[in-house]
């Protein structure tokens, strides 16, 4: 072997190569496609979903904003970032627990099976996740972002929805004293999750003042509006809608809206949780 010695000259020459290379200005297309995929995973997940340090998927107040393909698409998009952060060992997340995070249930379903189809999510043995060449792909939508038209009319026109109004109950709800709801029963209604107990609470208060049923969306709003905590409704109607042992349901309106009611076992359970609150 020959042993090549380097004039100055070619050492200039290697030097001048080497930062034309730098200046190439399709050098700036480079990335690393590893890093590419966290900062968007990040982007996409701000606000919407967090992690506990077990790898559990919380979802955030605004997650309740999403559509429900986004909400979805947020939890699967979650799970992979567990994979990532080495929270998780894999980035797939059975429907099961999708139905449950998301508050869809089994509606979830039939949206993932769409997913699918437009191959934006996977699936293998009834678990789900996004490859990584999708995520550049994935964005996440509001639901608010979304145009809600009526059904067509007699006269064959389309008229856009308005909003619901606040029913009778939940006006008059909103309006009782801090006294009425109690300190320890502010603790409870403040605690993170408990959402059936939460709601059993507010079932509760509402009875003590004559209202005999509230509707999902109503407990709902005292809690973010009298209360000031951030609940996702679907939370809250998930857990009263499987909480049959604790609460009574009969249909408000025809439009599917059903309304509940606390029942004896219901109030032993809420009797329960708010014996095991801490009082200072």
């Amino acid at each position: 072997m020959y042993n090549t010695v380097l004039t100055n000259s070619d050492k200039l020459f290697i030097l001048s190569k080497m930062a034309d290379l730098t200046n190439d200005p399709l050098a700036k297309l480079k990335a690393d496609t590893d890093e590419l995929d966290r900062k968007k995973l990040a982007e996409l997940l701000d606000g919407y979903c967090i992690l506990s340090n077990e790898g559990q998927i919380r979802p955030e107040p605004d997650f309740s904003l999403l559509d429900s393909f986004s909400k979805i698409l947020a939890i699967i998009l979650a799970q992979k970032a567990a994979k990532a952060l080495g929270l998780s060992e894999t980035d797939q997340i059975s429907s099961s627990s999708i139905e449950s995070i998301s508050g869809l249930g089994s509606t979830a379903r039939g949206k993932l099976m769409i997913l699918r189809k437009k191959r934006i999510v996977v699936s293998k043995k009834g678990s789900y996740s996004i490859p990584n060449y999708a995520i550049i792909h994935v964005g996440l939508n509001r639901a608010e972002n979304e145009v809600k038209i009526t059904p067509r009319t007699r006269t064959g026109s389309r008229s856009m929805g308005t909003p619901r109004r606040d029913s009778e109950e939940l006006l008059k709800l909103l309006q009782i004293g801090q006294e009425q709801i109690g300190e320890i029963r502010l603790k409870l209604l403040l605690s993170p999750g408990k959402y059936l107990e939460r709601a059993l609470a507010v079932l509760t208060i509402a009875k003590e003042i004559g209202i005999e049923s509230l509707t999902p969306s109503d407990v709902t709003k005292f809690l973010k509006e009298k209360i000031r905590v951030n609940v996702i409704r679907e939370n809250i109607s998930l857990a009263l809608g499987r909480g049959t042992k604790y609460v009574d349901r009969s249909p408000r309106s025809q439009g599917g809206v059903y309304s509940y009611r606390i029942m004896v076992a219901g109030d032993k359970l809420l009797e329960e949780a708010l014996k095991a609150i801490k009082v200072d």
